[in-house]
């Protein structure tokens, strides 16, 4: 039988760890979403969704 996985405690997880270091980190989408949610434009959302 097959032991189940633990699900991660999120929280202390990122104290642990710098976000950079994480897996699904990409710096690109990371400054596209600050860019978003400082100016508002939503333009942008298209041509990431697009590529």
């Amino acid at each position: 039988m097959t032991k189940a996985r633990e699900v991660p405690n999120w929280e202390q997880l990122y104290q642990e760890k710098p976000v950079e270091s994480m897996p699904w980190f990409n710096p690109d989408l990371d400054g596209l979403a600050k860019e978003v949610s400082i100016t508002g434009d939503r333009s942008m959302q298209r041509s990431v969704q697009d590529d």
